[in-house]
């Protein structure tokens, strides 16, 4: 209901969630995650958000840059949400993959200026997602890429921004096999 309650608030976020849950599940399931860790990764990125309910609309929604103040709102939702989801019993995972879900693999991301694989294994397979459903969503502040755009974008920051591998485990799962298959097969 949370998240429901956050996308309300911000434009072309309806389903945002969901979307970014389908994405995780997706490429959970080409690591070959168990079903109980691929259900608890879609939970979390469904709830990856929730935070935003303490950021005001005007900042959510702004069309231009953001003031340095509007960021540092902005980038604690992360935070408030790993700390809403403790309210969950046994949630130290989910609460992680929130926490961290904005974290680059160079290091330049927040909150906590993780690298590389220190960056909990959900929190990077969301961050892919999320990148790869507001590439591809229509934004107050950029219009919505093509499949073949986003899926570029994200190759092009693989190993900076994005861990390599996962992104690679996602381009192979959205791209269609372009070889003809043999006749008769």
């Amino acid at each position: 209901m949370l998240t429901h309650a956050v996308e309300s608030r911000e434009l072309n976020s309806s389903g945002h969630g969901e979307m970014v849950a389908r994405y995780s599940e997706i490429i959970a399931r080409a690591l070959g995650s168990t079903p109980e860790d691929i259900g608890d990764l879609a939970y979390s990125a469904r709830v990856h958000d929730v935070g935003k309910v303490f950021v005001p609309e005007r900042t959510l929604n702004k069309s231009g840059s953001l003031t340095e103040d509007e960021f540092y709102l902005l980038k604690m939702h992360s935070h408030v949400g790993a700390e809403i989801l403790a309210t969950v019993p046994d949630s130290e995972k989910l609460q992680a993959a929130i926490e961290h879900h904005h974290e680059s693999f160079d290091g330049a991301g927040y909150p906590s200026g993780l690298t590389g694989e220190q960056i909990p294994l959900w929190s990077r397979i969301i961050s892919i997602a999320d990148a790869y459903v507001n590439m591809t969503t229509e934004r107050s502040f950029a219009p919505a890429k093509t499949t073949e755009e986003a899926l570029a974008e994200l190759e092009k920051l693989s190993g900076t921004r994005y861990d390599g591998m996962l992104v690679r485990i996602l381009i192979r799962q959205l791209k269609p096999d372009r070889t003809p298959s043999p006749l008769g097969s």
